[in-house]
């Protein structure tokens, strides 16, 4: 009887640590799916963090890029106006003359017409006909010139210069001295 009572107690226990085995096997397919589906997950949150960090170097570079060639367009701008700048001069007094006798300031713009007139040739261009009904807006006199000095210089005044820019519709000021040009009127 004892020895029954061994084998059966032996039976029991090796039951039981085949029991605890699969239970132990389980455990460890468990965790190795865990630790497989963890790695995935830290994987696809770092290939987000880098897609992430690429788009960001991406939209910096093209900013940088933007500035650049902002930089270089503005370079050009002002060397080809330091080039031309005395045609252009030129050609802004030309547009400042009266269209018809080229001979006196404008001093009225046609609203219809788009033309620039001094009084006596607005007054004998739209006396007849259908111009008659025309409109116009003062233009300012092309220069004015702004009192006082800029800086705290010596020697002589430097004189600035009002202009008017069509393309800005605003004044501009230019030192016929320095040859420096300023959208703010200077003090």
């Amino acid at each position: 009887m004892q020895k029954e009572e061994d084998e059966e107690l032996e039976r029991s226990l090796d039951a039981l640590h085949k029991e605890q085995e699969m239970l132990l096997y389980v455990l460890r397919v468990q965790n190795a799916y865990r630790t497989k589906k963890a790695r995935e997950k830290f994987n696809f949150a770092q290939i987000a963090r880098m897609q992430l960090s690429k788009v960001r170097n991406e939209e910096q570079r093209e900013k940088s890029c933007i500035r650049i060639q902002a930089f270089v367009r503005g370079q050009k701008e002002r060397l080809w106006m330091l080039q031309n700048y005395e045609i252009l001069k030129r050609e802004l007094e030309y547009r400042s003359y009266c269209v018809e006798c080229m001979a006196e300031y404008a001093t009225r713009r046609c609203t219809t017409c788009l033309d620039r007139y001094c009084v006596n040739c607005w007054n004998y261009i739209h006396s007849k006909g259908r111009k008659r009904q025309h409109a116009w807006d003062v233009i300012a006199m092309p220069e004015v010139v702004v009192e006082g000095q800029k800086g705290g210089g010596g020697g002589g005044g430097e004189e600035w210069v009002e202009h008017w820019d069509d393309s800005a519709n605003a004044s501009y000021y230019y030192n016929q001295v320095t040859g420096e040009a300023s959208w703010v009127k200077p003090y």
